[in-house]
């Protein structure tokens, strides 16, 4: 019935967090060995995790933790890789630890009500506003 062609679908009205994934995983998947920074708390474990399922096998998921409020985010020492570094869902604290630890800027690719994707970069790109 309807279950079954709902967890089929790559998305839907229930699956309102992770509307915008096919999206994500085009432009992702698109970049040679992506390198991936998540948060883990709130809805961003649950976020990553199911991310990694339409990532290609060359993408790199680094996942910093998050879970207590009262306690700065650390800033990481990411791992070596060739391709572009991109945020998900970072804290401000996060993504200007990271401009400053790279010297270069988080440009906002995608957001919506519940995601925002940016990208450590030199060049501007434009900006996808999906809320309502």
């Amino acid at each position: 019935g309807a279950g079954i062609a709902i967890s089929f679908s790559p998305t839907s009205w229930i699956k309102v967090v992770n509307y915008r994934f096919p999206e994500l995983y085009e432009y992702l998947n698109a970049h040679p060995q992506p390198l991936i920074v998540g948060m883990s708390g709130h809805i961003n474990t649950g976020t990553m995790l199911a991310l990694a399922h339409g990532l290609t096998p060359q993408a790199q998921l680094v996942l910093v933790d998050g879970w207590d409020p009262h306690v700065p985010v650390p800033i990481p020492t990411l791992p070596a890789h060739p391709g572009p570094i991109f945020l998900l869902n970072p804290t401000p604290e996060l993504k200007q630890g990271l401009e400053n630890q790279y010297q270069q800027s988080a440009t906002l690719l995608l957001r919506d009500s519940f995601l925002q994707l940016w990208q450590l970069q030199s060049t501007v790109s434009t900006i996808r506003d999906y809320r309502s």
